[in-house]
C-alpha cells in the first residue's frame, strides 16, 4: 500500500480494501456483499482462505455432503480459518461442504459464499 502506484480503486479490485473512508459500507453494499472462499486440504485439517475486505469477520459453516443443516464452526477475523475436525467415522473418508458468511458490527450480512466441497480423511 506504500507503492507510488497504489490507489483505493486498485485496492477494491484486488479485494483488499482501501483507506477506511473509501470502503463502501452502505446498507446496499453490505446487503449484496458475497465473500470469496478457497479451500486448501491439509493432511490433518482443512484451511479456508478468504479476503475479509470490508468485513469485521466471517462465520464459517460446514456440513457433510447430503445433509440439510449447516453446523457453525467458528467466527474468524483472519484468513485462513482452520477446521481440524476429523471424519465422523474414523478411517472413512467423507465429503464435507463449507461456506462462509460475512459479519459486520456483529451481524451476519450479505450473501453466503459459494459452497465448496473437499474430501477429508483420505
Amino acid at each position: 500500500k506504500t507503492s507510488p502506484g497504489w490507489t483505493d480503486a486498485l485496492a477494491q479490485v484486488l479485494g483488499v480494501g482501501g483507506t477506511p473512508s473509501s470502503i463502501d459500507t452502505s446498507p446496499v453494499a453490505l446487503d449484496r456483499h458475497k465473500p470469496k472462499l478457497r479451500l486448501v486440504k491439509q493432511p490433518d485439517r482443512v484451511e479456508l482462505r478468504f479476503v475479509r475486505s470490508m468485513l469485521d469477520a466471517v462465520n464459517v459453516y460446514s456440513r457433510k455432503k447430503g445433509e440439510a443443516s449447516w453446523r457453525f464452526v467458528d467466527r474468524v477475523r483472519h484468513s485462513p480459518a482452520i477446521d481440524p475436525t476429523p471424519p465422523s467415522t474414523p478411517g472413512q473418508p467423507e465429503v464435507r461442504e463449507y461456506r462462509i458468511q460475512g459479519v459486520y458490527k456483529d451481524q451476519e450480512i450479505g450473501l453466503s459464499s459459494d459452497i465448496l466441497s473437499v474430501t477429508v480423511g483420505e
